[in-house]
């Protein structure tokens, strides 16, 4: 095989494995940036950090916080499917699917808000993403090579494109709030950036994926 050849049959692992790297590094990384270290939020704490202002925790405020856990997800599900492209149940398969499943359980709450029913029903998004990718990583783990490359592009396409979308409108909803408490305007932070270009990369990758025979 060219390495022509080889580019066409794998540029999308590489895509993928770029986007994967983007979104994880992106989640734990600043979101929203400020001079006080401990002031500047990550993808991964913002989801906990905003559920005390007044708006989040009366419910007025049109935001759900599973839209920060989104990029964990799809990185759960772009491992998976790069496990799905080792053709024989070696060592890295599994080592690929047991990282997708602890990737998966990233958006997982804390114990102390699921302690009761309001709070487990409150939660159900968030274990909605869980079973996402915790079923990616089953399906690949039963199937694996034998799932057509059609559909696992499909799924790649489907969980970028709807991450792109729910996890800028969860920022473009979670700005004002904090910005009315932190009594200052703020910019997407490098974080969001590099989250919202992994996902995209996925896109690209599940696209290159499907058209490939």
């Amino acid at each position: 095989m060219t390495s022509r050849e080889w580019v066409k049959q794998r540029g999308w692992l590489i895509l993928t494995l770029a986007g994967i790297a983007l979104m994880l590094a992106g989640f734990f990384s600043p979101w929203v940036d400020h001079p006080v270290a401990g002031l500047a939020l990550t993808g991964f704490e913002i989801g906990e950090w905003i559920k005390f202002a007044p708006e989040v925790r009366a419910g007025t405020a049109g935001l759900s916080r599973s839209g920060f856990y989104w990029p964990a997800t799809a990185a759960a599900v772009g491992l998976a499917v790069v496990a799905a492209s080792v053709e024989r149940r070696t060592r890295i398969r599994w080592a690929l699917l047991a990282g997708a499943a602890g990737v998966a359980l990233l958006p997982f709450p804390l114990v102390e808000e699921i302690t009761s029913r309001a709070g487990v029903q409150a939660n159900w998004p968030r274990f909605g993403l869980i079973a996402l990718g915790l079923i990616a990583v089953a399906a690949v783990a039963i199937w694996g090579h034998r799932l057509p490359r059609w559909a696992v592009g499909g799924a790649l396409v489907a969980i970028g494109a709807g991450g792109l979308i729910v996890v800028s409108a969860t920022f473009v909803a979670a700005e004002p709030i904090v910005e009315r408490i932190y009594h200052r305007l703020i910019d997407p932070g490098a974080g969001l950036t590099m989250a919202q270009a992994g996902l995209v990369a996925l896109i690209g990758g599940g696209v290159w994926l499907a058209r490939t025979k």
